[in-house]
């Protein structure tokens, strides 16, 4: 098999963003090697629906107010 092709899949974990009511602002969920989620309600696919849901909300959802749970991805 030293003619074939190898590869390999590493699963990352998905780009999320969570309200920081501290800032007012959206930002990006870190993910480092230990590939942790938010598992709070307080968690979006984008910064832009993050925005919409809790920044330029005239009455900004409960979820937008919830702790961020980190969590092992799975």
């Amino acid at each position: 098999m030293c003619d074939g092709v190898f590869s390999t899949y590493c699963a990352r974990a998905p780009t999320q963003f969570h309200y920081d009511r501290d800032t007012g602002t959206c930002v990006e969920t870190a993910q480092d090697s230990a590939q942790l989620c938010n598992q709070s309600p307080n968690r979006f696919a984008s910064k832009a629906e993050c925005a919409q849901t809790c920044v330029h909300s005239f009455t900004p959802e409960e979820k937008c107010f919830d702790t961020p749970v980190f969590a092992q991805c799975g």
